[in-house]
């Protein structure tokens, strides 16, 4: 499964980019969700090794990672016999505000 960032993520990002500990955390937090889901092909292999991902209720392939105060927005774009599939970060948000902002429709 591959990563990609979202121009939505980026920007969230750089509102940020004062608490330097938040961006060294996010920034390791997708290296290794990177390299754990190198060799996975299904969204159900990558939920089980992701540590801290909850499923949105009411979407097929929205989620959140907890990463302390703030929550990273995530989502699947998979093929129709899900095996091959993107894995999209599409917000980094405070816990307070991901139900607003995400996921964005």
């Amino acid at each position: 499964m591959k990563i990609r960032t979202d121009k939505k993520f980026i920007k969230d990002l750089k509102k940020r980019k004062k608490n330097r500990e938040l961006l060294k955390l996010v920034n390791a937090k997708v290296a290794a969700i990177g390299a754990l889901i190198a060799d996975t092909e299904t969204v159900d292999e990558v939920v089980k090794l992701v540590p801290n991902i909850l499923k949105m209720k009411g979407y097929d392939y929205h989620y959140l990672i907890r990463l302390g105060d703030f929550r990273l927005g995530v989502f699947f774009e998979v093929d129709f016999d899900e095996t091959e599939g993107v894995l999209i970060f599409q917000c980094c948000v405070h816990r307070k505000d991901i139900y607003r902002e995400f996921p964005d429709e």
